[in-house]
């Protein structure tokens, strides 16, 4: 039909950009599963990469994942010895979360293929 509107995808940013992460997640997860971490934990893991303490609900912004899937996810990582989890010395109902030696070394190693 003339004069339809019509989208091309070779010119269309936002699919653009999720075919280069679908094909950074397609080849990266294998890695990741060779350590046991998912894709979103790897989020989690990257996101307290900065070496610092960060609240549980920071960590929940600073991956865009909801807050209710971060505790999860985070539970999962302090199994695997990769996060340590804390309470607030200022305020007994935050909790922190930071890399374990243990996760250092693994981010430090994943940290040069992601980019």
């Amino acid at each position: 039909m003339a004069g339809s509107p019509h989208l091309d995808l070779s010119e269309y940013l936002p699919y653009l950009v999720n075919r280069v992460g679908a094909g950074f997640v397609a080849g990266y997860e294998r890695e990741l599963a060779q350590h046991g971490v998912t894709i979103a934990m790897w989020r989690v893991l990257a996101g307290l990469s900065t070496g610092d303490k960060h609240r549980q609900i920071d960590v929940a912004e600073i991956t865009s994942i909801d807050v209710s899937t971060i505790s999860r996810l985070i539970t999962r990582l302090v199994n695997l010895g990769l996060v340590t989890r804390t309470r607030s010395d200022t305020n007994n109902r935050e909790v922190n979360v930071e890399l374990s030696p243990k996760g250092r070394t693994l981010v430090n190693r994943l940290i040069p293929r992601a980019r």
